[in-house]
Parts: structure tokens; C-alpha cells; sequence
């Protein structure tokens, strides 16, 4: 027999939404499982709840399995927990004992009669006292032999007045499998769909495993496989949103480990080290068994694998096949991935990936949408729209996705289509970095290191690199380094600095090998050699590092390790533009000043200079104001000069400040700058 109560608890414990609908939808769950008698009743006061209590213990003698439910406030005093009734009018925690119900004696009073006796407890949906009762949550409960309890949230917590528990625990009701079971699926739907911050509770007295819709094995053996599907759906869309799993579920999926869709997500999670040591090698596999089992999720991550080059040789040909076959399947994630498989490189095709971005995103693919939005603050393949990205990411991190979130993050960290704020992007970093992404915990660093949005601070911003750097992040690497090099947080120390640069030219990170060169220019611990600066940084322009290729017009420019050559200068400074270094844009504009390996002449020094200020180069816009100060190519001109040390120093330029306050100083007048000024 089955007894339920449910209660809207208003007046002065505040009304909740939910407690009739979730007992109402017990009810019913009861009546589907034949319970040959159900008491459900809704907002009693205490005498109203107290008769309903005796007729249900009446019906519970001699009963196989009483179930009893009940859903609204509730509250811990004195080692007991007590069920409110409506219009209870407690003010304070002594009269809980007798003005409400200790479930204690309702529970002793059904083990007294029943069989086996269930008790769940969807109580305390929130505090319904402040000061007067310190306990939050319920209380551990003390149970008779035969018998079950289930707490909606944990001893100490409160329960979400959301609906989630109830209709998760009547869907596993429903199923062929102990009430133990019950409990243990109920808790694992309850944990997904609250990110871990509701914990239901059991306390177990059984002497066996109890059964209200019969065994398992009644079912056939494709009932179980769809089942088992089921379970699989709220966890996979988890995965692919970037969400991290609770422990227990890393241990379901690998004591689930022969099944093709435990293995694609098992795939995803030993690739990245979320919850498992990071084993690329196990990743490919998990995922090639997954794939040759026709699992589509295995296809997607085979693809992947082949596409990147990761537990296996880089085959473009490989990858396609294998994406080809799973967007056959009509899936969101192979739509997300064909997207990307023409973005990259070798096959790149930005109208193609548009296409498949559209199509993942219309099945509610939130991540697909926030790489469709990112082509448009690129400008990939259509026309740069920094609005219609913005709301594309923002619809994206709203949907729970770690990469809307991030680039969220970086369009307020940058001002793309929406005003520059680091507080929002520190917000959005954070929500992406909680869930391990890479880029967002390195940002956050960079954040910290800055100042930007947080107070300065370099010891955070080190463990924030190192939790990116963790993850093979070669960025994080290199900004660890640069900490090292500048003694920045840490005492100077260039051996680390060094390390850590290896570190991250050992995962491909090509810029590293420019960060080595440098470290051989300045002699930072090591024998300062131009050559072998050289060297590295030949290595780095090779592999397409544009900075690298500036350097290398520095040191042919100013003569180090190699003889004076302007023209070879200008030929490397051009070589970085083209691979979009706009600090050469300046550089070239300097040689133009000075006429070094070309004829002097300010005007065309003058136009690189604007090309790069317009590409936010501090030092360019300072040269502009150097030359209006001297009248170089253009008619003399303080007030221009003036305006162009301001951009620059708000650009972030220092030695700015210095050429506005030497202006300043002049005793002229003749331009238009006060005197005083």
C-alpha cells in the first residue's frame, strides 16, 4: 500500500510551486505498480495530516511493502525531522515537536505493521526558518529493521523545489529493478541535472533486494539494451557540452565499458584527462572499437582522432570516411564535426562548414552554434559580424556549452560587438575554465597577470596557467615561462623558463621556438649567442611564427650574429606582415625614416606607421607623433602630435608618457597647445 502527502507550505514559510504535483505524480506511479491501496492528500494542517497518517498506518498492517512519499517543507530539531503542515504558524525550532510531525514515529509505526517498509522524503525544498532553527537540510535518520529511506537531497542540503527528484524518481519506479536500484538511478539523474549540488540520500536496512515491478531479467534482452541507452543520453549531450562528469558516472561508463557508447565517451575522456589519466593511445582505441560497432559517437571521436593526429598518424582521408558515415546517422555531434573538418586546413571549405554548423545547430547542438559564431567574428568565409557573433555565443553559453561561454568571455575581454567589460569576461572565462577548458583557464591566468577585471596577482595567475598547461595547453606553457624569465611571481629563474619553453615546443607549439631564440639573444641563461638566436628563430619562421620572422629582420637590421643587411631586413619584415605581424608594419616604416637600405622618405614612413596604428601598435602611433613633432613629411604640428602620443599611451604605450610631458614643456604656442598645458 502506498500513502502520499503533498503541501504548498505558504504564509510564513513561503509558498513552493511543486510539492502537490510531485505527490500527485507518485500517486500515479503507485497506482501503474498495482499498490492495492493509496492515502494521497495535499495542504493538511496538523490535525487534517495526523488523521491521514493513522488511516494510512491502519491500511499498512500486514501489508508486503508500505511506500510512503511526501513532498514540502521540512525541517531538522533535536536528532528528529519533522514534516510541517500547513498553517503550522512555528516561529521557532522548540515548537517543531509539537506542531509538526516527526517522521521517526511514522516511520516506526509502518515497520510495526508492514513487511517492508519505504519512506522518501522530498522535504526541505528550502529553509523555512533563518535564526530560529540552524539546521539546514534534514538530519540522518534512524531506521528499523526492514525498511528504506530516500532522501531527496542529503542530510544537511536542501532539496530544489524544481520537479527533478520526483519525476526521476518515478521514472525508475517504473522499471524492472530493486528499489535499491531505484534510488542509486534516481540519484544519478538527480546529480547530472544539478551539476552534483543535490545529493539524494538512502539509508538502508534491508535484508535483501526488494522488487516493485519485477526483476530485471523479465525483461528481454533488447529492452535492456534500450534502457541502457536511455541512461546513456543525459550524460553524452554532458560530454559533448564540456561539462565534467561526477565520479560515480566515470565509474557506470567504465563498469559499462564493452558498450559502443560507453566507449566513445570514454574515448572523449581519457583523450583529455577529464576524471581519468590523460591516455591518448586508450582514447583512439576506445573509439575505433566504438566506431567498428556502428556506434555513431564512436565515428565522431574516430574521425577526430584521425583528423588531429592524435593515438594515431594524421590521415585526412581516414577522417572524412569516418565522418562521412556518422553524419549518415542524422547526429547533431557528427553534424558539429563535419563543421569542423572543414575548417581546418587541409580541407578547408568555410560555406561547407557553415553548412554543417547550421545543421548541428538547428538539432540544439549549443556548441556547434558557438563555432558558427565564431566564423562570424572571423569573418571566415563570409563577412565579418561582430553583433551576429556575439549573439550566437551568448545564445550558446545560455545553453550550458564551455565554448560559448569562452568566447563569450573573449568578446567582452576584447570589446567585439558588445562594450568592453573584464568583469564579464572574467565571469564567462571562469564558467568555461570551471569546466575545463584550456584557453578559458589560460585567459584567466592572463587575467590575473594583467590585472584586468581581478586585482593583480601573479601566484594565481601561475595556477591558472599551470591548470591549462596541465591539459597540454603550449600558450599556458609559454606563459609559465615568461613568468620564470620576467621573475614575475616566482623568483627569476631562466633554467625554469627554458623548461617550460620545451615543454611546450615538445607538444607543437611552434612560438616556443622563437621563445628559445630570444633566450639566446638576451643571454638569459645561457651563453649569449646571436647565431644560435638565429637559429631557433629560423626554426619558428619556418613553421609559419610571424614574430619570429620580425626578429630575424632585427637582428639582420641592427647587425647581430650576422652582417648589417637592410634589405634583408625588409625582405623578413615583409615576409612577417604577410603572416600577420602588424608590429612590422612599423618596423618597415622605420626603415623608411631613417632611409636604412632604402631611400629616406618620412611620407612613406609615415603611411606604414599608419598602417599600423590602425592595427593598434602603441610605438607606430608614437612614431606619428614624433613626426608631427618635427614636422618630418608633414607641416609641423604639436596639437597632432599631441593626439598621437595620447592614442599610443592608451594603447599601452610608456614611453609615450615621456614625449607628451617633453612637449608639454615646449614654450610654443603657435599650434594650438596652450603653454600651460
Amino acid at each position: 500500500m502506498g500513502g502520499l502527502h503533498g503541501d504548498y507550505q505558504n504564509g510564513e514559510l513561503g509558498r513552493l510551486a511543486n510539492p502537490v504535483k510531485d505527490a500527485d505524480l507518485i500517486a500515479e506511479t503507485l497506482r501503474k505498480l498495482k499498490f492495492d491501496v493509496v492515502v494521497s492528500s495535499n495542504n493538511l494542517n496538523r490535525e487534517e495530516m495526523d488523521k491521514k497518517i493513522d488511516e494510512f498506518s491502519q491500511s499498512a498492517k500486514h501489508a508486503e511493502i508500505a511506500f510512503f512519499y511526501y513532498a514540502g517543507h521540512g525541517s531538522a530539531y533535536g536528532g528528529s525531522n519533522y514534516l510541517i503542515p500547513l498553517r503550522s504558524h512555528i516561529v521557532e525550532a522548540a515548537q517543531l515537536p509539537y506542531r509538526a510531525i516527526n517522521s521517526q514515529e511514522i516511520l516506526a509505526r509502518m515497520s510495526a505493521g508492514a513487511g517492508v517498509s519505504v519512506m522518501v522524503l522530498d522535504a526541505c525544498r528550502d529553509t523555512p526558518f533563518t535564526k530560529s532553527i540552524a539546521t539546514r537540510g534534514l538530519t540522518k535518520m534512524t531506521t528499523h529493521r526492514g525498511s528504506y529511506v530516500i532522501y531527496a537531497a542529503d542530510s544537511g542540503q536542501v532539496a530544489y523545489d524544481n520537479r527533478v527528484f520526483a519525476k526521476a524518481l518515478s521514472q525508475e519506479l517504473l522499471k524492472p529493478q530493486s528499489i535499491q536500484d531505484v534510488a542509486l538511478r534516481t540519484r544519478q539523474a538527480v546529480l547530472r541535472a544539478t551539476d552534483e549540488r543535490q545529493y539524494p540520500a538512502t539509508y538502508d536496512k534491508l535484508r535483501q533486494k526488494v522488487y516493485l515491478n519485477g526483476k530485471p531479467d523479465q525483461l528481454d534482452q533488447s529492452n535492456k539494451i534500450n534502457e541502457l541507452n536511455a541512461d546513456f543520453s543525459g550524460i553524452t549531450d554532458d560530454v559533448f557540452l564540456g561539462k565534467p562528469l561526477p565520479k560515480r558516472t566515470i565509474k557506470w561508463l567504465q563498469h559499462h565499458k564493452n558498450h559502443p557508447k560507453s566507449q566513445a565517451i570514454l574515448s572523449i575522456l581519457y583523450s583529455e584527462g577529464a576524471g581519468v589519466d590523460k591516455d591518448v593511445n586508450k582514447a583512439f582505441e576506445l573509439a575505433k572499437s566504438s566506431a567498428k560497432s556502428g556506434e555513431v559517437l564512436g565515428m565522431v571521436r574516430l574521425s577526430y582522432f584521425y583528423r588531429k593526429g592524435k593515438g594515431v598518424a594524421k590521415d585526412n582521408e581516414k577522417s572524412f570516411y569516418w565522418i562521412k558515415k556518422a553524419v549518415g546517422f542524422k547526429n547533431k555531434y557528427a553534424y558539429r564535426n563535419m563543421g569542423l573538418y572543414y575548417e581546418e586546413k587541409q580541407s578547408r571549405n568555410y560555406e561547407k562548414a557553415k553548412y554543417w554548423f547550421e545543421k548541428a545547430t538547428a538539432l540544439g547542438d549549443a556548441t556547434a552554434q558557438s563555432y558558427l559564431g565564431e566564423m562570424y567574428r572571423n569573418g571566415n568565409g563570409f563577412k565579418q559580424d561582430y553583433d551576429k557573433a556575439f549573439e550566437l555565443f551568448k545564445q550558446s553559453a545560455n545553453h550550458g556549452s564551455r565554448s560559448g561561454e569562452f568566447y563569450l568571455g573573449y568578446v567582452y575581454d576584447n570589446g567585439q560587438g558588445v562594450t568592453q567589460d573584464y568583469n564579464q569576461a572574467f565571469y564567462w572565462y571562469y564558467k568555461a575554465a570551471d569546466k575545463g577548458h584550456a584557453t578559458a583557464q589560460n585567459n584567466i591566468g592572463w587575467m590575473y597577470q594583467r590585472g584586468e577585471g581581478v586585482k593583480q596577482n601573479y601566484a594565481y595567475a601561475l595556477k591558472w596557467y599551470k591548470k591549462a598547461a596541465k591539459q597540454e595547453y603550449g600558450l599556458a606553457m609559454r606563459n609559465i615561462g615568461r613568468l620564470y624569465e620576467d621573475g614575475k611571481g616566482v623568483e627569476q629563474d631562466y633554467q625554469q623558463a627554458k623548461i617550460w619553453y620545451e615543454k611546450a615546443i615538445k607538444i607543437g607549439d611552434d612560438n616556443a621556438l622563437g621563445d628559445i631564440g630570444y633566450l639566446y639573444k638576451k643571454g638569459y641563461g645561457v651563453k649569449q649567442d646571436y647565431q644560435e638566436a638565429m637559429h631557433w628563430y629560423k626554426k619558428a619562421a619556418d613553421k609559419g611564427v610571424d614574430w619570429a620572422m620580425r626578429n630575424i629582420g632585427d637582428l639582420y637590421r641592427d647587425g647581430l650574429g650576422v652582417d648589417i643587411d637592410y634589405n634583408q631586413a625588409m625582405q623578413w619584415y615583409k615576409k612577417a606582415v604577410k603572416a600577420g605581424d602588424n608590429d612590422s608594419l612599423s618596423k618597415i616604416g622605420y626603415l623608411y625614416e631613417k632611409g636604412y637600405g632604402v631611400k629616406q622618405d618620412y611620407q612613406e614612413a609615415m603611411r606604414w606607421y599608419k598602417k599600423a596604428a590602425d592595427k593598434g601598435v602603441d610605438w607606430a602611433m608614437r612614431n606619428i607623433g614624433l613626426l608631427y613633432e618635427d614636422g618630418k613629411g608633414v607641416e609641423q604640428d604639436y596639437q597632432q602630435a599631441k593626439i598621437w602620443y595620447e592614442k599610443a599611451i592608451k594603447a599601452g604605450s610608456d614611453s609615450a608618457l615621456g614625449n607628451t610631458g617633453y612637449l608639454c614643456g615646449r614654450r610654443q604656442n603657435t599650434t594650438g597647445l596652450p603653454v600651460d598645458e
